[in-house]
């Protein structure tokens, strides 16, 4: 089965493309969406599943503060609100730092894009909260907040801090070194062409294991196929809260 991964810097969007058969995964496209509205027509055009490697949704406090009842109701404030609305509402946040994280942000050791302390970052959310907002209107399902439909573009949230944990490597380090440590690990026999393995820049490079987080998940919990069957790694205030918070795909 193909599907992808796709990580953003604010200026672009970076995409890989996998064969995932069996055990093995073959990156075979890496490139760069320059808008979103590249990114909206490949993704609906795709029909598969896609790991984004951004933040879905907001932690349960912001949903009282925000007067949000469900998660729709938080896409559809994206859709209304405009972007300097947006980023009013989220420097107006009176809340501390541990707050602003979800259950599903702390157990995969990764922090919400409002816990951290840049003015582009409002910006960014708005931007991906309101893309994911069309893709779902125009039919695309997205875990874990809908019900699972076969045949459809599924999306998924992704992180990769826990898959560079695992493999003892620092972000900066060479995607070649990672494909060494990572195939030691015995997930999935993970293959990249070697034109590949000089990624341009780091965006390529997540992009890349955003691909890999979801083909793991595939795998080993059949997640293309199931969509109500918690998997044994979340805990229970990640399941629980998985409506209003989603939760994030690690390795």
């Amino acid at each position: 089965m193909i599907i992808y991964g796709c990580s953003n810097n604010s200026k672009e969007f970076h995409f890989a493309q996998g064969i995932l058969s069996g055990d093995n995964l073959l990156i075979e496209e890496v490139n760069v969406y320059e808008n979103s509205l590249d990114l909206f027509v490949n993704i609906m055009a795709s029909g598969s599943a896609w790991g984004l490697n951004f933040e879905f949704s907001i932690p349960f406090a912001l949903y009282k503060l925000w007067g949000l009842s469900n998660w729709p109701e938080l896409l559809n404030l994206a859709i209304l609100k405009t972007q300097v609305d947006f980023v009013k509402l989220c420097k107006e946040i009176n809340l501390p730092k541990n707050k602003l994280g979800r259950f599903t942000d702390s157990e995969n050791k990764a922090e919400h894009i409002l816990q951290k302390h840049s003015f582009k970052l409002p910006i960014d959310f708005y931007n991906n909260l309101k893309i994911l907002a069309y893709l779902k209107q125009f039919g695309a399902l997205v875990y874990p907040f809908d019900e699972l439909i076969s045949q459809k573009t599924h999306l998924y949230e992704v992180r990769t801090e826990n898959l560079w944990l695992k493999t003892g490597l620092h972000k900066t380090k060479k995607l070649k070194q990672f494909v060494e440590e990572f195939n030691k690990l015995n997930f999935l026999k993970l293959q990249i062409p070697e034109y590949f393995l000089n990624a341009p820049n780091h965006s390529s490079v997540e992009a890349i294991l955003a691909c890999i987080v979801l083909a793991i998940q595939i795998k080993n919990f059949d997640l293309e196929q199931n969509w109500n069957k918690k998997p044994n790694y979340l805990n229970e205030d990640e399941w629980s809260f998985k409506s209003l918070e989603g939760l994030i795909l690690r390795a």
